[in-house]
């Protein structure tokens, strides 16, 4: 997640503070953070294509995605969430878990089972499965 600013900003003034809440949040569960500075590295904004202050985007295999919502805390923890692919956690039921279970040699990666009372998948478990995606299915 990497935010642009500049000096003469006051956007990006008015942002800071809510900008600091979600970096700490996010920073604890993995997400990688920075901060571009749009006075001094003028070329590096304008080649990610941010080209007002500020702007925020995330950048996941080469892929620059800019977020377009208000500057909340919810807002920037569900765009994080959406950068990340839709399968990397799947689900698995009573008829499900065997073939879960069975398949791990076709694919020669180990299987993780998450077990947890709420019916959506938190998004640490989510950025672990994105960060292990190519050693382990969860």
């Amino acid at each position: 997640l990497i935010k642009v600013t500049s000096d003469w900003c006051f956007s990006c003034v008015h942002i800071e503070p809510v900008w600091k809440e979600v970096v700490q949040e996010l920073e604890m569960l993995g997400v990688g953070i920075g901060v571009i500075h749009a006075g001094y590295e003028r070329r590096l904004a304008q080649h990610v294509g941010a080209h007002s202050t500020p702007s925020i985007f995330g950048l996941i295999n080469g892929k620059v995605s800019f977020f377009h919502n208000a500057v909340i805390r919810e807002n920037l923890r569900q765009f994080v969430e959406s950068l990340l692919p839709g399968n990397l956690v799947e689900k698995v039921t009573d008829k499900s878990v065997v073939n879960f279970l069975s398949t791990w040699k076709q694919e020669n990666k180990p299987r993780v089972l998450l077990f947890d009372h709420i019916p959506g998948v938190p998004l640490l478990y989510k950025l672990e499965a994105f960060a292990y995606k190519d050693f382990v299915r969860f």
